[in-house]
């Protein structure tokens, strides 16, 4: 599954990339009123045989994506940017590629190599990234992927990825104390119920939910289990699987959100959200 791919390569990349120092010398809240954000925004279509992209026999690739030409940090302009490029170059029908150019040429020999050329069936791909900054130190890229290359239906997945103003990339565990995980399945699984319209005494693998378990970390049908992909919001941490993760195609993606009065106690004071402790 491409969610699956892409997550794998984005994790062992941007994770255990160096964790990022300021300047003894530096005055991190100076320094982020001084230096804001400066993006600039890029479009890039690329269409099998000069083909018109509104066309629907159109065989293309759009890419749009975001780069950082300014931050508070050197370190959160260039974590940024190394994300943007890890996502929009990253490989596709298991081809890897240097540049958009690369991924268009293999992406079109691709579908000339599996088509029926007397008869073909127009393939896209579609990588966009977009940018949120809440303004509380935590900068998210939100990278989302549309693509369809034969099959019963196109494919879609989104990836989250959150950074501290020094471009440090943010885990939950970051955010949030010890056992944050098992204390608050409880009040987790009673939102996706709700979000979900799932009866509370419905096994959630009878509501086809959680019907894909990973039986090596032990994990058992119809289990609950927070996805790895969140975004902080104002209201609370936004939690989203993506399609195939936990329940067939055709239930889309799942969500659920954990409110700030939810999970107040949990925060990690010296985290990056410890400032809410004190609002």
């Amino acid at each position: 599954m491409r969610y699956y791919i892409v997550v794998s390569l984005f994790i062992m990349v941007i994770f255990h990339a160096c964790k990022n120092k300021p300047d003894s010398n530096q005055d991190q809240t100076e320094i982020t009123l001084k230096k804001p954000l400066i993006v600039e925004n890029i479009q890039v279509d690329t269409c099998y045989l000069g083909c018109n992209k509104k066309d629907k026999n159109c065989t293309y690739i759009s890419i749009s994506y975001l780069k950082i030409k300014q931050a508070p940090f050197q370190t959160l302009m260039d974590s940024l940017n190394l994300s943007v490029q890890n996502f929009i170059l990253a490989p596709f029908l298991e081809v890897k590629s240097n540049s958009i150019t690369d991924l268009s040429s293999s992406f079109f020999k691709q579908f000339d190599k599996m088509n029926d050329k007397s008869d073909p069936m127009p393939w896209y791909l579609e990588r966009n990234v977009l940018f949120k900054d809440l303004g509380n130190g935590i900068y998210t890229i939100v990278c989302n992927e549309n693509s369809f290359v034969g099959g019963a239906h196109p494919d879609f997945f989104s990836l989250f990825v959150n950074f501290d103003s020094l471009g440090n990339a943010l885990q939950i565990d970051d955010l949030l104390i010890a056992n944050w995980a098992h204390d608050l399945s409880p009040i987790a699984e009673r939102n996706f119920r709700i979000q979900q319209n799932i009866h509370p005494e419905t096994p959630l693998d009878e509501a086809t939910y959680f019907v894909f378990p990973d039986e090596k970390r032990g994990e058992k049908m119809g289990q609950f289990k927070f996805p790895t992909n969140f975004l902080i919001k104002n209201e609370g941490i936004y939690f989203m699987y993506n399609r195939y993760e936990i329940a067939p195609s055709s239930n889309g993606i799942s969500e659920f959100l954990l409110k700030w009065t939810e999970i107040s106690k949990y925060i990690k004071p010296s985290g990056p959200l410890g400032y809410l402790l004190n609002t």
